[in-house]
């Protein structure tokens, strides 16, 4: 099927899968985003002593989260 310019559109089930992962992933670094504004505004108004690690662990599952996403966005 030719497109602009005469460039083929390859739309083969591993296009399809791709596009579906990276918008998962995607959807999935909201995901982690909301997660960390929750425990802000959790820790923010309840306060049981242990905060820190709390947030710390938010902190590196948004940062994993993004990490992943730009590894799959790269090298997939």
């Amino acid at each position: 099927m030719p497109g602009v310019l005469g460039a083929q559109i390859s739309l083969d089930l591993w296009f399809v899968v791709k596009i579906m992962f990276m918008i998962g992933m995607a959807l999935y670094c909201i995901f982690a985003f909301v997660v960390t504004r929750q425990v802000g505004h959790m820790t923010k108004t309840l306060e049981v002593g242990f905060e820190t690690p709390i947030r710390l662990l938010a902190i590196v599952h948004l940062i994993a989260s993004l990490a992943l996403f730009a590894f799959a966005l790269l090298y997939l």
